[in-house]
């Protein structure tokens, strides 16, 4: 009953506020527009002498959200949770409504959010399953990662260290390999998928080769042997083998899974240690074979890699 009275009144009043006729203004009407200004005040904290017509839009919102269903089953629920604030208004059950019908987008966004990240969660285990770690690969990070999957991995082992998508490779700098801070780049084939890293020192001048870049070299040399075994072979590297943009190799590891090889290269005058590791059965490039260089000279075999200037 209250319902079809304050739908009538709307429409009378809304009548009455365009109506030019003063003689249809009684004292009765005129006090009905003031309760439903002193409720729009109340309601909407808008204290302005508003004009009559922006409220009576008001009120006829307000008075078709009432006839809603779900305003009824508001209502119902609002007086068994609040029953100190009786008499109800109206304006607070919507209010009210409103944000329950917030609370449950958030709540609804937090559920998707969470099922994403534990079916993201999901994917990279299943696929971590099927890239069983060995030990030639970076950290926690096995060869076989579609690269997708790698750039999130990478992202959790290493907070904070961007890793830039050159077009060719992913490259990151200063990250944290046993005692030393390196740059590395993550190379992909065909398919997508890890086959190929690389490891750089800083580029130093040569008064630093004997100090800073050879020990690092050598840092390489004995964390894979640790990982591996012996090397397949063992090289040493003079001043004058040290050619730009060729890896003069130090240690090689051959015959397994993957490839190992430890040098030191030159780029722009600036002397640096580097080790490449490749996976040879995910490595598709048709040119692979070209990659080791062997050169004899006044009796002595160096073997170089033709891996191509630094990593930039």
């Amino acid at each position: 009953m209250r319902l079809i009275l304050s739908i009538a009144l709307v429409a009378l009043l809304n009548s009455l506020a365009w109506s030019t006729d003063t003689t249809k203004t009684t004292q009765v009407l005129i006090d009905i527009q003031k309760t439903i200004r002193d409720e729009y005040c109340a309601c909407t904290g808008d204290v302005r002498q508003a004009d009559f017509r922006v409220i009576m839009a008001w009120k006829k919102k307000q008075s078709f959200i009432m006839q809603s269903p779900q305003y009824t089953d508001a209502l119902a629920r609002y007086k068994k949770e609040f029953p100190a604030k009786l008499p109800v208004r109206p304006c607070d059950v919507i209010a009210w409504l409103d944000k329950e019908k917030e609370r449950q987008t958030v709540a609804e966004k937090i559920i998707i959010r969470a099922l994403l990240v534990k079916q993201d969660s999901i994917d990279l285990m299943a696929e971590l399953a099927q890239n069983p770690v060995s030990p030639y690969d970076f950290g926690r990070l096995p060869f076989g990662l579609m690269q997708e999957t790698f750039i999130e991995l990478f992202a959790l082992y290493y907070p904070g260290v961007p890793l830039l998508n050159t077009g060719r490779y992913l490259h990151a700098e200063n990250v944290g390999w046993g005692p030393l801070s390196l740059t590395a780049a993550f190379y992909f084939n065909k398919a997508g998928r890890l086959y190929k890293y690389a490891l750089e020192s800083k580029g130093l001048p040569v008064d630093s080769l004997e100090f800073a870049v050879r020990p690092a070299a050598a840092v390489f040399d004995s964390v894979f042997t640790q990982r591996i075994g012996a090397p397949s072979r063992v090289g040493m590297v003079a001043l004058f083998d040290i050619k730009d943009n060729l890896l003069s190799l130090r240690d090689e590891w051959e015959g397994g899974a993957s490839t190992v090889f430890t040098g030191i290269s030159r780029h722009n005058y600036t002397y640096y240690a580097k080790a490449v590791i490749t996976n040879v059965a995910l490595d598709d490039r048709k040119q692979k074979q070209g990659d080791k260089i062997i050169v004899t000279e006044a009796g002595k075999e160096t073997h170089y890699l033709s891996d191509g200037p630094a990593i930039p």
